[in-house]
């Protein structure tokens, strides 16, 4: 019962159901006829409803219009998730950079005394959404970071 029941669920992408979707009919409860029999129609007209052809046009306006649907759902989603979302800063190669270390283990013995960036760093590859920096020989990880995990290097900020 709950197997026919998440089956015959519309889904909110699509607007029809698992089993619609994939067999081109909703799931028959037990007291539906077997075969959908049209009123009035001749065994030629019976016999061209029920042809493979027509049947994978069926089929292919269900996945057309899930196609559609999904689409549309990814659209909506992505449209939220971009409202709150910032551009990344565009990284070229030469640029400084500071690394977020939140990551790293450092071996100070209290997690809170641990610097939260160290650097600067030569950035030597950049794109979109990471960036390669040269590290020193006694950083034993890997040298591509995601963009959140840098920041362009302001240089000595305290004076005096």
């Amino acid at each position: 019962m709950a197997e026919f029941a998440s089956n015959n669920v519309t889904l909110e992408t699509t607007s029809v159901s698992l089993f619609f979707a994939n067999y081109g009919f909703h799931l028959c409860i037990g007291v539906e006829p077997a075969h959908p029999c049209l009123p009035n129609v001749t065994e030629a007209q019976r016999h061209k409803f029920f042809h493979a052809l027509e049947i994978a046009a069926q089929f292919k306006a269900i996945l057309d219009k899930a196609t559609a649907l999904a689409r549309q759902a990814q659209d909506r989603y992505k449209e939220g998730a971009n409202r709150r979302q910032d551009n990344a800063p565009a990284y070229r190669v030469g640029d400084k950079v500071m690394l977020n270390i939140r990551n790293c283990k450092t071996g100070q013995p209290v997690q809170k005394l641990e610097p939260r960036w160290e650097g600067p760093f030569e950035v030597t590859k950049a794109s979109l959404y990471a960036v390669t920096l040269r590290l020193p020989a006694n950083m034993k990880i890997f040298n591509t970071f995601h963009v959140s995990m840098v920041r362009l290097y302001q240089g000595a900020s305290i004076e005096g």
